[in-house]
């Protein structure tokens, strides 16, 4: 769902969260409120404080309106992008150290 703040900026909205329903969770039946998308996951659970703030500074200097954001996150455009700028490398297969066994 797409809104318009008083500013005229769009922002796309998910039209089941409890922001948007008077406090009603509407995504229990339908979402997996616990999934995170690669570049998030990195961000929370694999980059240490240094590496999250270069990662933030790296998309703020992307200018993206917040379809190509999405996208791009989604895609893992920009995620891949950042380690390659970063030089940093991961094995996403090492699934203790970065799925915590998952």
């Amino acid at each position: 769902m797409i809104i318009v703040d008083s500013d005229g900026t769009e922002k796309a909205v998910c039209g089941l969260h409890p922001f948007q329903n008077k406090g009603d969770d509407l995504r229990d039946a339908v979402c997996d409120k616990e999934y995170l998308c690669k570049a998030f996951y990195f961000f929370l659970k694999v980059f240490d404080d240094e590496q999250r703030k270069r990662f933030l500074e790296f998309l703020r200097a992307k200018y993206a309106d917040w379809y190509e954001y999405s996208i791009k996150m989604d895609d893992n455009s920009y995620l891949n992008e950042f380690l390659d700028k970063e030089k940093l490398k991961f094995d996403v297969l090492d699934k203790e150290r970065y799925c915590e066994g998952e």
